[in-house]
């Protein structure tokens, strides 16, 4: 008798009459509770009813009697993520996995948990098991493009995303992903393309159109990009993020501006998640400033700051001894040949300092290629094992752009790496980015940035992290005489011609005009300058701080003497 109800149940099952089937097995359960099979398959009809208790009950039951039972483990697992026991879930998973290496279900399962507690090098590795069974999983693809963005992995997303679409042309987040992930390798154009692609399908999503407006940012297209983010904030009201980039793109000239009053709006009633109120206080702030209210302009990035520092752990003291460990290491490490290549021009320095201006100039020279803030030689360089030849060899293949002859790497971070990358890059040409200390710290103050900068939300950790990267760079100087060419902000503001051609002689090129007129320069710049190197000079920036007198006050004693330099 059990065995035809079995065979009932199954036949329920697969004709997609899951109120019958699970009629069924409660009837086979009503003779034998403790049946491997019936419990498992009511569990997941359960499950699919959305009856999490029941799930749980009737699956936990199936494992009872089958304990290395992959297929049940697997689904058990799903049901305790759902319930958001994912400690538990992962422990299942696990199991299900080490029972079955080839249950491809279990190993997607497992992804998904990691991927909800951020294990994230964990869950790429489960999503690459599921892509080793079965190419064309569009989901693992689809997630699997959603990590490398989280990792900084950008074009390894887009590779993801084009198969992810590829395997499941219908997916829209699929397609969002792309998007997004072709706007963080740069190709911004087909950023706009695939963004408009999805809308022209009748899709309203705020996500795509806030994609759609930082693309068209990057592109130039700042009109293009304001009504973007108009849209983006009509489909979702609350949208912070979308408001905040509205707010850096245009310039704020009557307090009675409609956008100005949607913003104050979602503050005042109090109902915005902690992340959307920091990114709105963000674009206020910008707001403000451009109406000339300094004092209300920084109560809204103090607050702002004050909500962004209080998400994370992060330690001065502990960049204090990373950088003297940097220090140290090039001191005593032996001296061995690099890689001869002198291609890569890294523009270093603080962040805000004019890293874009100065690669803007050098990259509207016939011979230079811009390369953005690329992240390869930091991660490159922390891999055990690599003599300083291999870290430039691998540099190059990593990061010199297709047909380039000379390329510019400008992530202002490498200057913590200075003295590995003389030794991998020994022709290498290095260009640090100075300017004013009060100036920059309080221009990295004024940034919500898109990677980790832990020092940049509060005034005495930027005064001393200030502190720190000075006297990191006077002790290169020391080590390395003659190796680094300083390029002054403000010198460059106030005599481009000569600065321009310092810069450009520095880097062992011949002089060509076109470097005079870098804001005519085609090319996509996704930084928090993008809409200043479009100009011909940028001079607002020049002593802001003085604008906001003693509310720099805690800047001001952090810097110490550094203050008045």
């Amino acid at each position: 008798m059990a065995g035809d109800l079995h065979e009932s149940a199954l036949a329920h099952l697969k004709e997609g009459r899951f109120p019958e089937a699970q009629a069924v097995y409660h009837e086979i359960l009503s003779h034998d509770p403790n049946d491997p099979d019936a419990n498992h398959f009511f569990g997941v009809l359960a499950f699919r009813a959305g009856e999490l208790d029941r799930a749980e009950q009737a699956i936990s039951k199936a494992v009872a009697g089958r304990p290395t039972w992959s297929k049940a483990l697997s689904n058990l697992g799903s049901v305790l993520v759902a319930r958001d026991r994912h400690a538990e879930a992962l422990v299942v998973l696990e199991k299900a996995v080490a029972g079955d290496p080839n249950n491809l279900d279990a190993w997607y399962n497992l992804g998904l948990c990691r991927q909800s507690v951020g294990r994230t090098p964990a869950a790429v590795e489960a999503y690459g098991e599921v892509l080793r069974r079965d190419p064309d999983h569009g989901d693992a693809l689809t997630n699997l493009a959603v990590l490398h963005l989280d990792l900084g992995a950008a074009e390894s997303a887009v590779k993801a995303s084009r198969r992810a679409v590829r395997a499941n042309p219908t997916s829209l987040d699929a397609q969002v992903n792309l998007g997004l992930a072709l706007y963080q390798t740069g190709e911004t154009a087909e950023s706009v393309r695939v963004c408009k692609a999805i809308l022209a399908l009748g899709v309203q999503r705020a996500d795509v159109y806030n994609n759609l407006g930082n693309a068209l940012t990057a592109e130039g297209e700042t009109a293009q990009a304001v009504e973007a983010y108009r849209q983006a904030v009509v489909l979702d009201p609350d949208s912070g993020r979308a408001m905040r980039h509205m707010a850096m793109i245009k310039k704020f000239q009557a307090r009675d501006d409609p956008d100005l009053r949607a913003m104050e709006f979602l503050i005042a009633k109090g109902r915005a998640e902690g992340d959307q109120v920091m990114q709105v206080r963000f674009g206020l702030a910008k707001a403000y400033e451009d109406l000339g209210d300094y004092q209300r302009a920084f109560d809204h990035l103090e607050a702002a700051n004050r909500l962004k520092r209080a998400t994370f752990d992060w330690h001065l003291k502990d960049e204090a001894v990373r950088f003297q460990a940097l220090i140290d290491g090039y001191e005593s490490a032996t001296v061995a040949r690099g890689c001869p290549d002198a291609s890569p021009i890294f523009i270093i320095g603080m962040p805000r300092s004019g890293t874009t201006l100065v690669e803007q100039i050098l990259a509207s020279h016939s011979r230079v290629t811009a390369g953005g803030e690329m992240l390869h030689f930091p991660s490159l360089a922390d891999e055990k094992g690599l003599s300083p030849k291999d870290l430039g060899v691998a540099y190059g293949t990593a990061a010199k752009p297709s047909g380039a002859d000379l390329f510019t790497d400008k992530l202002p971070a490498n200057f913590m790496q200075v003295g590995r990358i003389v030794r991998a890059l020994p022709n290498a040409k290095l260009v640090h980015c100075r300017r004013d200390p009060m100036d920059v710290c309080l221009s990295c103050y004024r940034r919500l940035f898109t990677g980790f900068q832990g020092f940049a939300y509060d005034l005495r950790e930027l005064g001393g992290y200030y502190r720190l990267y000075d006297d990191m760079m006077a002790q290169w100087a020391r080590l390395i005489p003659g190796r680094i060419l300083t390029i002054q902000y403000e010198d460059l503001v106030d005599d481009l011609p000569a600065q321009a051609r310092r810069l450009v002689k520095g880097c062992g090129l011949d002089w060509e005009s076109a470097c005079l007129d870098f804001h005519r320069t085609e090319r996509t710049v996704r930084t928090a300058s993008a809409d200043q190197v479009r100009q011909p000079i940028y001079r607002d920036a020049l002593g802001r701080w003085q604008k906001y007198g003693d509310r720099l006050a805690p800047l001001r004693d952090a810097l110490g003497p550094l203050a008045s330099s």
